[in-house]
């Protein structure tokens, strides 16, 4: 018997930029990623969609077509308050780990601090890209649950939810 997908109020895609930033910055290992991303989210019950970055560069085609209407842009805290109460369920995805994903105004702190139930999975994040080659799965899984942020729980589909600040979320 398959079970039915988990379900989440929304998706949060951060700094997931397009063609003119790949081609721009050479970054041509982000079309794996993008395209990971969304072999991920296919099997997953997801809501709403939205888009987040301080940046001002545009979300990759790829989710607006994906997504289409459903894609929201946000720019912050308030903006995501208007779709999803404090209490929803929020994957997250995008990157960089080790930075934008924790530490922008939409990242995990700032969700986890605004009582948001916080999940993500190893296939919808992103390291920095500094790299041609896309870390694999297992690398994925390796900086989730050694976070020196956040303790990560997994479930047996390889979901993770935040459990709790492990250095004050600073």
């Amino acid at each position: 018997m398959v079970g039915r997908p988990p379900f989440f109020s929304g998706l949060i895609l951060i700094d997931t930029w397009g063609e003119y930033w790949i081609e721009k910055n050479k970054v041509f290992s982000a079309r794996e990623t993008y395209g990971r991303i969304l072999d991920t989210v296919q099997y997953l019950d997801i809501e709403q969609t939205f888009y987040h970055t301080l940046y001002k560069m545009p979300c990759h085609d790829l989710f607006k077509t994906y997504f289409q209407e459903n894609l929201k842009v946000i720019e912050s805290l308030p903006d995501l308050q208007q779709y999803l109460p404090p209490g929803s369920a929020v994957l997250v995805g995008g990157g960089s780990f080790g930075g934008c994903f924790h530490h922008n105004p939409l990242g995990v702190i700032s969700l986890i601090k605004a009582n948001y139930q916080v999940f993500t999975h190893p296939g919808i994040i992103m390291l920095d890209w500094e790299s041609e080659n896309t870390p694999t799965y297992a690398k994925h899984v390796e900086m989730i649950e050694n976070d020196k942020i956040i303790k990560w729980r997994s479930n047996n589909l390889g979901i993770y939810r935040a459990a709790r600040f492990i250095n004050d979320g600073e």
